[in-house]
């Protein structure tokens, strides 16, 4: 039986490490918990506050983690029409060539949250970089000597993906750990995509410049290798500067509100039966990245070549051309951080059903197999549709959050401004008659804290409803991989109709 010694059951991050929780073996002796790491000591007295200045260098090095993997996922859009001539495959053979990291992430990426959870955003860093880092090498050794190798480009492209799919949710975790809603979290969400957006126009644009003067695609592979090297060494920094502010510093994991020690006590099981407390704001977010995500997606995945269609130019124009659309967010997305940290307006757009990426972009592919002029239109018209459908369910959200806030109340308390927020969850209590019993020891802000989770919470009664969302999502997921299955087949098939007639 457990039995825990402490002064005080309240105690502030401060006073906290200055305890342990001890569990009595079977022989009788007291066994320091290993939640308490061994350099968590207290005979240096009290921490001090974490600087912003080291908070500045944490957001950094976080955020170039993944330079690396945007970086080479605009190279391989920027290359398609050279990779599709260097290794002889069509339209639907690309197209499975690029959403074989969404696929592969359908369900890695579940398994990795729970890893991450467990043992903290900077160790996953690693690890996820790590294996970005070996597939990079593996993609650019198919290209390399006139190997031009369709199947080993797939083997580095799936192991790139296992890193790539999970990489961007470790750095989420580590920002959740350092920085609160209102407080900084926003604009390092949007410091990381403005990073990203960087990297990616900046491997898109110069992928055909470096093919055409160095004479082969494989030396922009090799670059990106070098890129990912970079973001692999920015991990491995990340992870010794957060064990060293850790044991320097007096840091609140604002995840939890208990002091920040890296990886959490284990024993946490997966439930299934938990999908009964998402309440219908998260499925319509859900439903809004199923097309949003997957028709940005689709369209990334050809815009090189509908760019050298539309101009009649080359490789080169067309990669700088369809690159421009990634220059404004990233210049942007800090910025809405920041608005977002004073002012709310937090409809959240993270796209949770990788699998419908697949599905689009397999389909696009496909599409442009078909045409008789091997064109894009058809695969455009596609893409516009998802958006049409993503344009109609976030504005449906945004509608809801100021004239049906009852209806939604999740969506209404992510809009308003983080200082006005207790006011407004009092005041939609009150619209719904929320009367809470109170405890004696429950102060104002308490008590608001449990209208909130109230008001969020799902209404009763609508079990099956949210098992039918679920059962949605999975199907969205089985149907992923039916078409990647069906890429694959369309581009073997389109292979032997392209050797019997010669082209």
């Amino acid at each position: 039986m457990a039995t825990t010694h402490s002064k005080n059951e309240q105690k502030t991050p401060s006073e906290e490490k200055s305890s342990f929780v001890q569990r009595i073996s079977p022989s009788g002796s007291p066994v320091q918990d290993q939640q308490l790491l061994t350099y968590d000591s207290t005979r240096h007295g009290p921490k001090d506050k974490l600087p912003y200045g080291w908070q500045l260098v944490m957001i950094i090095l976080t955020c170039l983690c993944t330079f690396g993997n945007h970086w080479s996922n605009g190279l391989i859009v920027a290359l398609k029409t050279t990779i599709i001539k260097e290794l002889h495959i069509n339209n639907s053979q690309f197209a499975t060539l690029v959403a074989i990291t969404s696929l592969v992430n359908t369900f890695l990426c579940i398994g990795f949250g729970f890893c991450i959870d467990k043992w903290g955003g900077p160790l996953l860093s690693v690890v996820m970089a790590g294996f970005h880092l070996s597939g990079a090498m593996v993609m650019s050794g198919a290209s390399t000597n006139g190997l031009n190798s369709y199947p080993v480009l797939i083997v580095g492209k799936v192991l790139a993906a296992i890193g790539d799919g999970s990489l961007d949710n470790a750095q989420h975790r580590i920002f959740a750990t350092y920085f609160s809603p209102g407080k900084g979290f926003a604009f390092s969400i949007g410091t990381i995509w403005g990073v990203a957006n960087l990297a990616q126009f900046t491997g898109q644009s110069t992928a055909n410049i470096i093919t055409r003067n160095l004479g082969s695609y494989s030396w922009a592979l090799w670059i990106s290798t070098v890129i990912a090297l970079f973001s692999f060494m920015c991990a491995i920094a990340v992870f010794f500067l957060d064990r060293y502010l850790r044991s320097r510093y007096d840091i609140t994991d604002q995840t939890n509100g208990k002091r920040h020690i890296g990886a959490v006590k284990g024993g946490r099981a997966f439930r299934l039966s938990a999908i009964k407390h998402l309440p219908l704001s998260f499925w319509l977010v859900v439903l809004f990245a199923v097309f949003e995500n997957a028709g940005v997606q689709s369209f990334v995945s050809i815009s090189t070549q509908f760019a050298q269609q539309r101009l009649k130019k080359g490789a080169v124009i067309g990669g700088w051309v369809s690159s421009f659309y990634l220059l404004l967010p990233a210049c942007l997305t800090p910025f809405i951080g920041i608005y977002i940290d004073m002012f709310g307006q937090r409809i959240f757009l993270q796209s949770v059903v990788q699998a419908s990426i697949v599905i689009i972009t397999t389909a696009a592919g496909k599409l442009q197999d078909d045409s008789a002029t091997n064109s894009l239109d058809p695969a455009v018209t596609l893409w516009l549709s998802y958006a049409a459908v993503s344009v109609v369910i976030s504005g449906f959200l945004l509608f809801a959050a100021y004239f049906l806030p009852t209806l939604l109340p999740a969506t209404r308390l992510s809009q308003v401004t983080p200082r006005v927020l207790p006011e407004e969850v009092r005041k939609l209590s009150a619209r719904e008659d929320v009367d809470l019993t109170r405890d004696e020891n429950d102060d104002d802000e308490t008590r608001t804290t449990k209208q909130e989770m109230h008001l969020k919470a799902p209404l009763p009664g609508q079990e099956k409803s949210r098992w039918m969302y679920m059962g949605i999502s999975l199907l969205i997921i089985v149907l992923g991989w039916i078409m990647f299955g069906l890429g694959v087949g369309w581009g073997v098939h389109g292979n032997v109709i392209a050797g019997t007639t010669g082209e």
